[in-house]
């Protein structure tokens, strides 16, 4: 989780960064204030996660995991669109417009 939270950025393309703002804010939070992800009881009296109880990290760890999962899949699936329109944008490059106009409706 440290790996993909210190990474996630690099693999963004950065014209997409904030369609994935409030996905990236939400693991940034989870990661940056534990808290945050415990509802309820299950915390100690300052309200942070101890090593003391087993429960709430494995807790903890799956809701970061979960919401860095879905960041990762988001991102992925941005990125095979942006490759999907990079491909049709170079095949239109190397089309020759007046000679194939039916081509560019496809």
């Amino acid at each position: 989780i440290a790996h993909f939270y210190n990474t996630i950025d690099t693999e963004m393309i950065p014209s997409q960064q904030s369609m994935m703002l409030d996905l990236a804010k939400a693991f940034e939070s989870l990661v940056k204030d534990p808290k945050v992800s415990q509802r309820g009881g299950g915390r100690d009296a300052s309200g942070q996660i101890t090593w003391d109880n087993p429960e709430q990290l494995t807790r903890y760890i799956s809701t970061l995991r979960g919401t860095a999962e879905k960041l990762k899949t988001e991102n992925l699936k941005l990125r095979r669109h942006h490759l999907t329109i990079q491909q049709i944008v170079c095949s239109l490059m190397n089309t020759d417009l007046l000679r194939e106009p039916h081509k560019r409706h496809q």
